[in-house]
């Protein structure tokens, strides 16, 4: 694993590979990997999806699988084990209408969020700068002021943070498409621009200075969780 994936791939995706390994000492203990079959891989697979959803074990499946293929190539393990696998889950996954909101309940979301963007709270200000411009939840971590460019309406996309890391830190895009330019309409710059200096204003009362000058930050709580985020959306959703 460390050999092909190490510094090669996003270090969240690097940790679900050594998750992954976890699982599979786990369900499959003192076993070689020249000694698994597919039968035995189903089973693991089988009792692994007792406990987790469809959408969780065909992770990792996948992650598996992926791991497994430089062996064959270099004709180390003989078989695909893989191969026909079936993958099952608890049966805890959302419903496929449940995962997407309709066009009139996104317009209801942005309200909701646009009403309540106030510089005592980042949670709302975060969603509602992903509600407008499609951002992923770690480019909009990662947006600082300088980021935002009131004179031509436009968010410059070129980083994102690290936020399931408690230490932090920015990253570049995974490719080349996530830096970009993203042009917002006059009325949210301008609540945008209204935000900012609210914002200025509050944490000069009380001698705040953000690190890196963060767009979505909270006074005393610094900078937002993703449980916060998340139970901000749950709230709006409720609503």
């Amino acid at each position: 694993m460390e050999l092909y994936k190490k510094n090669a791939i996003d270090e969240m995706t690097y940790k679900g590979y050594e998750q992954t390994l976890k699982y599979l000492k786990t369900y499959m203990p003192n076993v070689l990997i020249s000694e698994i079959t597919a039968s035995s891989y189903q089973r693991a697979l089988n009792k692994f999806a007792e406990t987790h959803a469809k959408a969780s074990t065909k992770g990792f499946h996948t992650r598996v699988r992926a791991s497994i293929q430089p062996l064959i190539e270099e004709g180390r393990l003989q078989k695909d084990f893989t191969t026909r696998a079936v993958v099952k889950g608890n049966g805890n996954d959302k419903a496929e209408q449940d995962k997407f909101v309709n066009f009139d309940e996104y317009k209801q979301l942005v309200d909701y969020f646009r009403n309540r963007l106030n510089p005592n709270y980042s949670s709302p200000t975060m969603l509602f700068i992903i509600s407008i411009t499609g951002m992923r939840a770690s480019e909009a971590f990662g947006l600082v002021w300088d980021d935002i460019k009131f004179d031509n309406n436009v968010i410059k996309c070129h980083r994102t943070w690290n936020y399931r890391n408690k230490v932090g830190g920015f990253k570049k895009p995974k490719t080349d498409a996530g830096i970009r330019d993203i042009v917002i309409d006059d009325e949210s710059m301008q609540l945008l621009k209204y935000f900012r200096e609210q914002q200025k204003t509050l944490f000069e009362s009380l001698g705040i200075k953000p690190i890196h000058d963060f767009v979505c930050y909270h006074p005393y709580r610094k900078i937002i969780t993703l449980s916060a985020l998340q139970n901000t959306l749950e709230h709006a959703l409720k609503n």
